[in-house]
């Protein structure tokens, strides 16, 4: 069985499905940009910022494993599932929690 971060779609097979974020987006009626380079993800974030519609802006990124941003992230784990190894992850993810330190 894959597991993944649930930041790719896949078919049946395990294969990663090919799927345009911005025409999606446009369909929903957002303002959609696709961004290459770093100048045209600059270029974007600063016309979705002066958008008054939704804004999406697609830009493609290295697959796993994603670079030490040096930050904590909290990724969400279903809490009920079929696959035991995700189930063990939640379990590992809520005793996590348990000792985390509240900022708020």
């Amino acid at each position: 069985m894959l597991h993944s971060f649930g930041t790719e779609f896949r078919d049946d097979r395990g294969d990663v499905l090919s799927i345009d974020y911005a025409a999606n987006a446009e369909s929903l009626g957002c303002v959609a940009f696709r961004a290459r380079t770093e100048h045209e993800l600059e270029r974007a974030l600063e016309e979705a910022r002066e958008s008054t519609l939704p804004a999406v802006v697609e830009c493609h990124v290295a697959p796993l494993p994603a670079p030490d941003s040096g930050a904590w992230w909290d990724l969400g784990v279903p809490e009920v599932a079929g696959d035991p190894a995700v189930a063990r992850t939640a379990e590992r993810q809520r005793a996590g929690a348990a000792d985390q330190r509240y900022f708020g």
